[in-house]
């Protein structure tokens, strides 16, 4: 593109195009996310804006990119979000409901790290009973046949049929099918397990396999730390 010092004089004498407004002050601050134009030409950003999705991952669908079997992909619904799109954290098979997605391969990791603390909220329908001792025990943390789960907070809500019990349960990890991997430790056998939350981004009125563009406002308090 050239020295600092001659796009400094081009743009005070020709100026650029920011964002289809003509301007004329090099100090003029810019974001990766602005479209800037110099001498005709689109000049291209260092890095793609950061794009987060909210997708209600249906029952049956997978979180891969391939499978030798075919199986539906979260992956066929954003063909045409471009390349290097990654799920933050995975739901399983058989598990439903919020799954977020983005570009941004650091922001994936933040929030994937327990150290973050950031809680994933589910709610679950299964079969079983709960006691205020096994809660206290989810509480201190778990050991499972060798595997350590970290606290997390069960709190079972009223039943809606004798074998439909339903509980929330709020993580601060994603260990491979740990919910039902703990209620199963109990003898509990979940039915429907659905993901209502991810840190400051909530399911809301998503319906199963509808998608909606994340706002900044949604995800602020979680990426104060990203690198």
């Amino acid at each position: 593109m050239g020295s600092r010092r001659f796009l400094d004089r081009w743009i005070q004498e020709r100026g650029v195009c920011l964002n289809d407004v003509c301007v004329f002050d090099p100090a003029m601050q810019v974001s990766e996310a602005d479209h800037i134009v110099m001498d005709g030409a689109p000049v291209p950003s260092a890095k793609p804006a950061r794009r987060v999705w909210a997708f209600y991952k249906p029952r049956g669908v997978l979180t891969t990119h391939h499978d030798d079997f075919h199986r539906p992909s979260v992956f066929d619904v954003f063909k045409g979000a471009g390349k290097g799109l990654k799920t933050v954290g995975r739901l399983d098979q058989e598990s439903e409901g919020l799954l977020l997605l983005t570009n941004d391969g650091a922001f994936k990791r933040f929030l994937e790290l327990p150290r973050h603390r950031i809680a994933r909220v589910y709610h679950v329908h299964y079969r079983g009973g709960l006691t205020p001792d096994m809660c206290a025990q989810a509480r201190a943390g778990l050991t499972i046949k060798g595997v350590h789960y970290a606290p997390c907070s069960i709190q079972p809500l009223r039943n809606t049929r004798a074998q439909d019990h339903q509980c929330a349960i709020t993580l601060y990890e994603g260990k491979n099918r740990e919910i039902r991997k703990i209620l199963g430790f109990w003898g509990c056998e979940v039915r429907r397990l659905i993901r209502t939350r991810y840190g400051g981004v909530s399911l809301g009125r998503l319906t199963p396999g509808a998608h909606r563009q994340v706002q900044e406002k949604e995800i602020d308090n979680m990426d104060k730390n990203v690198p």
